[in-house]
């Protein structure tokens, strides 16, 4: 695993320094297909989505500082829907003031049909296996900070559910091994979603 002396920090904290584009670069690739998966659930065209995605991101950039971390687990996630609710319903109100735009029914109605909060009730039982879980692109973002084996076997074990005897056998290692890789794996995840699960 590489030595940073960032990795104490969260996430959320290196990113207001606005001085840690690597920070920039992984909030937005754990958080930009939420945001735009939140935007087509409101009808919005890929196009319109995409520019979603950016409106969502230029305004966290501006406000990050004023997000305060109220030890909820989803803290951060529901400041970001709200940010992301905010510039779909900027979006239609301006559509419906454009010539030729649908009436305001129509966009009253894609509106209303916005759920109030966003909710896990898509979430599977392993939060790993769903390839478009905040967890899941976390785990493909830090898995370049270890070796190969150490890889293989936190994988194997905590994601395909081997058995850590079996895999250690297959990798040539230690069963004490496998657990330590498992458990290294783990913690910098836990670090790298400091206040973001």
């Amino acid at each position: 695993m590489t030595d940073s002396s960032t990795t104490s920090l969260s996430l959320i904290q290196r990113a207001r320094t606005l001085e840690d584009p690597a920070a920039w670069e992984r909030l937005s690739l754990l958080y930009a297909p939420l945001v735009y998966k939140w935007a087509c659930s409101a009808n919005m065209q890929h196009n319109d989505a995409s520019d979603i995605v950016q409106d969502v991101f230029q305004a966290v950039s501006r406000s990050i500082e004023k997000f305060e971390h109220d030890d909820g687990a989803s803290a951060f996630r529901g400041w970001l829907y709200g940010i992301t609710r905010n510039k779909i319903n900027d979006y239609f109100r301006r559509k419906s003031k454009q010539p030729g735009a649908l009436g305001g029914t129509e966009a009253q109605i894609r509106l209303v049909e916005l759920p109030a909060e966003e909710s896990d009730s898509d979430s599977v039982p392993n939060l790993f296996q769903d390839k478009d879980s905040l967890s899941y692109r976390a785990l493909e973002l830090i898995k370049t900070d270890f070796k190969k084996n150490t890889w293989q076997a936190f994988w194997r074990v905590a994601i395909d559910e081997e058995v850590p005897g079996d895999v250690a056998a297959d990798l040539g290692i230690s069963v004490g091994s496998v657990y330590t890789a498992k458990s290294r794996v783990l913690a910098h995840l836990r670090k790298e979603l400091d206040g973001l699960v």
